[in-house]
């Protein structure tokens, strides 16, 4: 995945985690777990796409107003620093 490809993945992320209710959540969802279902050919080491599930995942939970919000948020932030970290070192 090049810088490009991350970015634009990182803005769908955001953008679920910014949305007010979890029900506009989730066609959202549903719209990138596609896309990371699509991203695995891309991904050849199974533990950056299993963070990349566990990230979505964590945005899910930090969608609309929820209790610990912010507790999602850095758990998904800092798994996106992992994921990150793997892609970029292959």
């Amino acid at each position: 995945m090049n810088d490009i490809e991350l970015t634009n993945l990182w803005r769908k992320i955001e953008r679920i985690m910014n949305v007010p209710t979890q029900g506009d959540a989730k066609p959202l969802i549903k719209q990138l777990n596609f896309e990371v279902i699509m991203l695995k050919s891309k991904i050849s080491d199974p533990d950056a796409f299993n963070k990349l599930k566990s990230i979505v995942s964590s945005a899910e939970s930090a969608s609309g107003s929820v209790k610990d919000k912010e507790n999602w948020r850095s758990y998904t932030e800092s798994d996106w620093d992992t994921f990150k970290r793997i892609i970029k070192s292959k």
